[in-house]
């Protein structure tokens, strides 16, 4: 928790709309990563990922000091997701700390995952149900699994994910489940799905 305000940007969008996104959140900061470095690079604040994560002095004390003595409240504007709009032009979309904390408290209740769940990720970090599918299971105590990139549009390395991982859930959209039922049903016999406690379409 840093008191910052999440915008997910998708690298797979234009060029143009990228920037003009981070425009229109004014933001400070751009994260980056190996692969995303140059679509920013020269025009905004960056911070790349892959550096940090590799530092060799780590967290220090004095880091995690700052750290505690950040405050954020309920109310506070937790991300920001932008829509396609009616008009065809990005509409941003604020959502506060109250309503995701609610949205992944709802999923608990429900039973739709817990803390024993291993949770495979498969949305776009456009979409916002990337958020539930990552910080949901991790706030409750669950396990995430990353997929390879465009490893959702190989069927053969998604069931092998699902096999090997013992993946217990998964949300995914229509088209993706009548595709996977596709494939399934050419593997019959062969219980893939075994261990899915809880699949969400939507």
């Amino acid at each position: 928790m840093v008191g910052a305000v999440y915008c997910p940007l998708s690298p797979q969008d234009p060029l143009h709309r990228l920037h003009t996104l981070v425009e229109q959140t004014h933001s400070r900061l751009v994260l980056v990563h190996a692969s995303t470095r140059e679509i920013f690079d020269g025009h905004h604040a960056l911070l790349d990922m892959d550096e940090a994560l590799n530092m060799k002095s780590g967290v220090s004390h004095t880091d995690c000091d700052h750290l505690s003595h950040i405050t954020a409240s309920y109310e506070n504007i937790a991300y920001i997701l932008f829509t396609s709009g009616s008009t065809g032009i990005p509409k941003a979309a604020q959502f506060r700390h109250r309503n995701f904390i609610e949205w992944t408290r709802s999923f608990v209740e429900m039973g739709i995952f817990n803390e024993n769940d291993i949770v495979v990720q498969l949305a776009r970090c456009s979409f916002d149900i990337h958020l539930e599918e990552i910080l949901g299971p991790l706030i409750v105590g669950g396990t995430v699994v990353l997929l390879n990139p465009k490893g959702v549009m190989d069927l053969v390395y998604f069931i092998d994910v699902i096999v090997r991982k013992q993946i217990t859930y998964f949300i995914c959209v229509p088209s993706f489940l009548t595709a996977l039922c596709v494939y399934l049903d050419t593997r019959v016999g062969d219980r893939c799905l075994d261990r899915v406690r809880s699949l969400c379409c939507g």
